[in-house]
């Protein structure tokens, strides 16, 4: 899907690609099995950089997968409790330093509910490696991870 989707959809704007993601994610029988029987939980921005930006890519993508597989489920129950630093130009090893103890999770969850939890780019896996520590902390057991890009 590339990078230069995850950069517009994250820098410039790129809310208009959400039926194009849709599309991307309806029209593959892989991702449609994936994805299927799990509450999908979008990563979270800071309130200061949600402010700033006025979206959050990752609900863009949520809001994609569920309108275009109605039986998907979401849950907006991460939340970023500190202001990180961008990742853009940090080592792997500060990306994970950057990240630890960056979320909570709003609610105790169910053990027996599948939780994929949602990104635009999986880069070092810090981000989403924070998100499941919390989701951990509060009873998630079967955790996966989708995002549209990796690099």
């Amino acid at each position: 899907m590339g990078a230069r989707l995850v950069h517009t959809l994250k820098y410039e704007g790129g809310t208009w690609l959400k039926p194009q993601i849709e599309l991307l994610i309806r029209d593959s029988s892989d991702i449609r099995e994936y994805l299927s029987e799990s509450t999908l939980v979008p990563i979270p921005l800071h309130r200061w950089k949600l402010s700033k930006r006025g979206y959050n890519q990752a609900d863009v993508i949520v809001s994609a997968a569920k309108h275009g597989l109605p039986a998907v489920e979401s849950m907006d129950c991460l939340y970023r409790h500190r202001k990180t630093p961008s990742q853009t130009f940090l080592s792997r090893e500060e990306r994970m330093k950057n990240m630890r103890n960056a979320f909570k999770c709003s609610r105790e969850l169910d053990p027996r509910r599948r939780i994929v939890v949602v990104d635009d780019v999986l880069t070092t896996g810090a981000t989403l490696n924070a998100a499941v520590v919390a989701l951990k902390r509060a009873g998630a057991r079967k955790i996966s991870a989708f995002t549209l890009a990796h690099g």
